[in-house]
């Protein structure tokens, strides 16, 4: 009795199957397994591809990405030494002449034409050791200290793109005959990253290099820099809005220590 129902059970299904609109779209060319210890004969579909379950196939990829991008770390006593140590700490009650105590923002934009070299000697004459100065490619690939892009707000000059002019062009604009302190800055020249670095590491001067544009020129001008000047490893941090860029520089020379910047409310640029 229970086989004939089992029988009548499978018979029925059978037929359900066969007015299925999906029934011949499924069994059709898939292996049949008959060496299944089992009177059922099991129909499985075909797979051309090893697919892995959502998710692992996810989280595989981003360990690949992590360790084929993985950068080596800059040595952590170059990072002190830029830094100093933190308020309270040991070494700075130790040492509080080494703790930060301000960094001068384009070399004290504000009371001398920012990021020159009267700039940074007035902050050494205010006892002030560590300097922010922002740099840009000329069209002759020189790293000229420079925030914007263009001239306009220095100089009034009509140039809006620093870019397509060279070294021997810039350097004739007076950069402080906008500024408001100008009658005591007069004449004042733009300036390169390499007499920048040469007056500052000459006076033991930290600085933050943060980096403008976004063109290979820089990339190679920056990881020079550092290669001419060894010592600059342990007195200068790379800078950019791009981690993109920032991530090229590393990777030519990953001793450069590096940081993100961000904007006042701690977004990256161009973030929503």
């Amino acid at each position: 009795m229970a086989t004939y129902a089992t029988r009548m059970g499978w018979r029925a299904s059978g037929e359900m199957l066969k007015s299925s609109s999906i029934y011949r779209k499924t069994l059709q060319n898939v292996p049949v397994y008959l060496s299944v210890p089992s009177s059922t004969i099991i129909h499985t579909q075909r797979r051309s591809l090893f697919v892995l379950p959502l998710g692992i196939d996810v989280g595989l990829f981003g360990v690949a990405a992590y360790f084929t991008t993985k950068l080596k770390r800059p040595d952590p006593e170059n990072v002190s030494h830029i830094f100093g140590p933190e308020h309270g700490s040991k070494e700075g009650d130790s040492h509080p002449e080494r703790i930060l105590k301000c960094i001068a923002h384009r070399g004290a934009g504000l009371d001398a034409p920012e990021n020159t070299l009267e700039a940074f000697k007035y902050c050494l004459e205010r006892d002030c050791n560590f300097v922010e100065l922002d740099v840009r490619t000329s069209k002759d690939g020189q790293l000229v200290l420079l925030h914007d892009r263009g001239l306009e707000r220095l100089t009034g000059a009509n140039i809006s793109n620093v870019q397509a002019m060279d070294w021997e062009s810039l350097k004739s604009f007076d950069v402080g005959a906008k500024h408001p302190n100008r009658e005591h800055f007069r004449d004042v020249r733009l300036c390169l990253l390499e007499e920048a670095i040469d007056y500052l590491l000459a006076n033991k001067v930290k600085m933050i290099i943060d980096i403008k544009g976004e063109d290979k020129q820089m990339v190679n001008g920056i990881v020079q820099t550092f290669a001419s000047n060894p010592v600059l490893y342990k007195y200068a941090v790379v800078t950019s809005f791009n981690p993109f860029m920032l991530y090229q520089i590393r990777k030519r020379d990953p001793e450069i220590v590096g940081a993100l910047t961000c904007s006042g409310d701690g977004r990256l640029a161009g973030a929503p």
